[in-house]
């Protein structure tokens, strides 16, 4: 992917690092209180505590206490790295990006940025953003910078909320069509439910599957994967992830961040379709198969047995076998709603097309309805 002629600088910034239970490794402390925290760090370290490691790599990085050494600085990063210390990991990718003490190596940072990343440092979330948005170490793509810098602006990182807005501007939205949806962890039925999104809710979209979309909360900076067929249809194709060229450059950072929280889980309620009624959990509508998650199998059967593009020559009526169901102007789910019918509502079947099904209201009013939402026989 070739990008404009604008160029995405990574601006690196050098900050307080702090200790992990002792006093704070600042470059303006005396040289003398560097060697006390020198005295005190070092065997520690030696004897393998990760925090004491990575606190003696700040010294030597900056020359805290002793003559500044790159080479063991990495060194005892790469210790602590060892032991997953995400500010370690972090500060390797800055060495790697920055040349210090050794080439610079774009992908040998975006791989510490990534560990960094995975272990909680909003600092190496952003920086990993910037990497993908500027496609330097990694192949450039817009969806996963702004996958990344979400996570650090959820965490309060003040460059990666900076950044995020001119990043999602490379990117479509849509909007949900349908009342508490699940948006999942993974782009599985069964993985973890994150939050739940209500009807005309607009997202952007990150990544696509063939049944999944990721997508981001630009206002709560979530993420996480919505059924396609949950999402309205009526949107422009995937940008070129090239940025535009009027926007100012993003920003990276040296400094690691604290952890962020544990991440809140929303509780989990049943995935609609056109319907919006929730369930307690996910077990109280039985699933049929993609792009539908919470449709009956009477419903899919049912479906499958009517064929298609051939219309009715006697009254059949059929009943709405979910919570709510959105009749339409056309048989599209991108198409206008005209009104919903409520669970077990009657209709008169005037047309089949294509899984789509013309009905008439009990009140007269006609439209289309998705055929897996209506069953037939007793209710």
């Amino acid at each position: 992917m070739t990008l404009r002629s604008i160029v995405w600088a990574l601006v690196i910034t050098i900050g307080l690092v702090t200790t992990a239970g002792a006093a704070d490794l600042d470059s303006q402390m005396t040289p003398e209180q560097a060697k006390k925290v020198l005295a005190t760090t070092q065997p520690r370290a030696e004897a393998g505590d990760a925090a004491a490691q990575y606190n003696l790599g700040v010294l030597y990085d900056r020359g805290l206490g002793v003559e500044q050494d790159y080479a063991k600085a990495r060194s005892w990063y790469e210790k602590a790295a060892k032991q997953r210390y995400g500010r370690a990991e972090h500060n390797l990718g800055i060495m790697y990006e920055a040349g210090k003490g050794v080439n610079k190596n774009a992908a040998k940072a975006a791989h510490w940025f990534r560990r960094g990343a995975d272990d909680g440092q909003a600092a190496s979330q952003n920086n990993l953003g910037v990497l993908y948005m500027k496609g330097d170490g990694v192949p450039q793509n817009t969806g996963k910078a702004a996958f990344w810098t979400a996570r650090a602006a959820a965490a309060g990182n003040g460059a990666a909320i900076d950044n995020l807005p001119h990043i999602v501007d490379d990117l479509p939205e849509r909007h949900v069509n349908a009342k508490d949806v699940n948006v999942r962890d993974q782009p599985d039925s069964e993985a973890r439910v994150v939050r739940q999104a209500d009807s005309d809710s607009v997202v952007v979209v990150l990544a696509r599957e063939p049944k999944w979309t990721q997508v981001l909360f630009p206002k709560t900076y979530e993420t996480g994967w919505i059924a396609n067929f949950l999402l309205a249809d009526t949107l422009a194709p995937l940008a070129n992830d090239e940025p535009a060229a009027d926007k100012r450059p993003l920003t990276s950072q040296s400094t690691a961040q604290p952890k962020p929280a544990a991440e809140k889980a929303s509780t989990a309620a049943g995935d609609a379709g056109e319907t919006t009624e929730p369930s307690a959990n996910d077990t109280t509508s039985a699933p049929v198969p993609e792009p539908a998650e919470s449709a009956s199998a009477n419903e899919t059967q049912d479906a499958k047995a009517k064929p298609s593009n051939v219309s009715t020559s006697q009254t059949e009526t059929m009943h709405v076998g979910v919570g709510s169901a959105n009749l339409r102007a056309k048989p599209n789910r991108s198409a206008r709603v005209i009104g919903q019918l409520s669970r077990d509502a009657e209709i008169t079947v005037l047309k089949r097309q294509n899984g789509w099904i013309r009905a008439r209201s009990p009140g007269g009013m006609e439209g289309w309805l998705a055929g897996y939402l209506l069953v037939s026989g007793p209710h």
